[in-house]
């Protein structure tokens, strides 16, 4: 049965006197901390329609004394429309184990309270993943337009005996996948490949190579590995990630760019790659100011291109004061905007976001109990055992998508 037993949380008791539980793993949620800050993001109910003007009036032109004025024109309103997707989390403990940790006299933490606070802590590092979204990884985007935001990796070689090898190492060094997750295989990001499921046994970061408990047959090389339900017939069940957001193309809140009179629903994305460039990302950011009247107000990458920014500063004898942000990080300067590393961001990426444009939209500041029976713990009929769920009804959202750019395919150890 899966869930804590004394087994899993021996670990926890004190045979041996220890501080506390030492976390070995990132728990980092950077993005997903700004996107949320804005108060105005909380919404009711489980749509959200925002109103976007794409075009200018054509009422507009000289006269000469005497002459008709220009014929009248008007604006061009439009509405994007989005539906909110619901993100749980569920947690499980037997009565042995909730026994055995009773009091902090038989152990260092209660396990209800350690496993509903790791629960917690998981989904929002998860969520972070998510709100980047897999959207650029090798070619997900043709193979499903926006709903390619739930690609966390994909697969290059079948090794047979369950082991496949990544395009990259990405997901594993950037700890999306990880022992115990569950996986699922798909080619379309709308249905899952039939015998493709399978939990991770393990990862190998130096080959690239994940290997699960038993062989899921029908994953193949090609496929994208998206978490174990997080796609169906209707799509991502996910939220959608800023990677499909800040794109030159794709539907996003039912409004296409390549529609007529809507083109400036869409980003500018400088693919051009290689060695990281500041210039050309001023280039991008300039062009970005000149086509929507507005600019980002954050600009996000990876620890290794904040690297490069830093020598090529250095190299030019060039120094910038770091900023400091709310919790506590701090990074450098580009424009008078933070450029910050995150430990989230998709490698070879940089992300120029107005954050007043693309936000969070969501009924709660967190996750919040799955509770309507005004109990948080429910009694698993027939086993000594005890179960709880997590909620939350959310949505990445945008206003604008021209006042956010975005560069891919920079050359990037990621650290």
């Amino acid at each position: 049965m899966a869930g804590a037993t004394r087994t899993t949380i021996q670990t926890l008791l004190k045979e041996v006197y220890l501080p506390g539980v030492n976390r070995q793993v990132n728990d980092e949620v950077l993005l997903l901390k700004r996107l949320e800050s804005s108060a105005e993001s909380i919404t009711e109910g489980l749509k959200v329609v925002v109103a976007v003007d794409l075009g200018r009036s054509a009422g507009i032109g000289p006269a000469r004394e005497g002459a008709n004025l220009p014929a009248a024109g008007n604006q061009t309103p439009n509405r994007a429309t989005y539906n909110m997707k619901s993100l749980y989390g569920r947690g499980q403990v037997t009565g042995q184990s909730v026994r055995s940790t009773a009091s902090n006299q038989a152990a260092f933490l209660r396990t209800l309270k350690y496993e509903a606070d790791g629960l917690q802590r998981d989904l929002r590092k998860d969520l972070a993943r998510q709100v980047y979204g897999g959207y650029d990884i090798a070619g997900a985007a043709a193979a499903g337009g926006v709903n390619a935001s739930a690609a966390i990796a994909k697969v290059s070689v079948d090794n047979g005996a369950a082991s496949f090898t990544l395009t990259n190492d990405a997901a594993i060094r950037q700890g999306w996948i990880y022992p115990g997750m569950l996986l699922d295989g798909t080619a379309d990001f709308v249905s899952v490949v039939a015998n493709s499921s399978g939990t991770v046994l393990s990862v190998n970061l130096a080959t690239s190579n994940v290997t699960f408990v038993a062989d899921p047959t029908g994953l193949n090389a090609g496929h994208f590995l998206v978490r174990t339900g997080s796609i169906d017939t209707s799509g991502n069940a996910g939220v959608t990630g800023v990677s499909a957001i800040i794109h030159s193309s794709g539907a996003f809140g039912g409004l296409n760019p390549a529609t007529a009179g809507l083109q400036q629903w869409r980003s500018l994305i400088d693919t051009s790659g290689g060695a990281f460039s500041s210039d050309t990302m001023h280039a991008l950011f300039n062009q970005v100011r000149m086509e929507s009247g507005a600019s980002p107000s954050s600009i996000i990458t990876t620890f290794g291109v904040i690297r490069a920014y830093f020598n090529e500063l250095q190299a030019q004898v060039q120094y910038v004061d770091p900023m400091k942000l709310e919790g506590g990080f701090r990074v450098l300067e580009f424009m008078g905007r933070p450029f910050i590393g995150d430990v989230d961001c998709p490698l070879g990426s940089v992300f120029m976001i107005d954050e007043d444009a693309i936000r969070i939209a969501s009924q709660t500041k967190g996750f919040i109990p799955l509770d309507e029976d005004n109990s948080f713990l429910h009694w698993i009929t027939g086993k000594d055992a005890w179960e709880w769920a997590v909620v939350r009804d959310m949505e990445l959202i945008a206003s604008a998508r021209n006042s956010s750019a975005k560069m891919t395919g920079i050359t990037d150890a990621g650290y």
